[in-house]
């Protein structure tokens, strides 16, 4: 009885101890694509674009239609790179539309301050070749946690049809 014990105890500290397996390597048929940032910067903006590193990476792993993209955790092991360059909020230059009528006569009511929409410009390209092409959401989301998530899904769209219209010079760069 002492001995069955002392045998599972040590088999369960044994288990634990192993290293964990190594990922699976993404389905051939897949573009492995690797999202990244330049590690320099204020704290901050690098702090925002890893932010966007992330919820671009998600986004990308996410994408449910045609899938034709894997994420790898790796510039080396990729085929194709987008890196987070920047993000960015723009203001309305002009707003149209006139304030309502205020509770004194003759006074109209000031117009809302504009909304700052979220701007995040990336570029992609082919892991050891070519020139990146430089890609900014078109969607005008808020600035808010929820407007970086959408314009990262946005331009996961962009990427996702970038891949799907160079596919055959991917894949000819990963043969060689």
């Amino acid at each position: 009885m002492v001995a069955s014990a002392f045998l599972l105890l040590s088999l369960s500290l044994g288990v634990g101890l192993q290293s964990p397996a190594a990922p699976a390597p993404p389905d051939p048929q897949l573009i492995r694509v690797h999202v990244q940032t330049d590690e320099a910067g204020i704290p901050e903006e690098l702090a925002a674009r890893r932010d966007s590193v992330r919820h671009l990476a998600a986004a990308i792993a996410g994408q449910k239609k045609g899938k034709v993209m894997a994420i790898v955790d790796s510039a080396d092991r990729a085929d194709v790179v987008v890196e987070v360059v920047d993000r960015g909020v723009r203001v309305p230059k002009v707003v149209i539309g006139l304030g309502g009528m205020g509770s004194q006569p003759g006074r109209p009511t000031p117009l809302p301050p504009p909304t700052r929409a979220v701007q995040l410009r990336v570029t992609t390209g082919l892991a050891n070749d070519g020139d990146p092409v430089e890609l900014t959401n078109k969607n005008r989301a808020t600035e808010s946690e929820a407007g970086w998530k959408s314009a990262a899904e946005d331009l996961a769209k962009q990427v996702e049809k970038w891949v799907a219209d160079n596919r055959a010079a991917i894949l000819a760069v990963r043969g060689k």
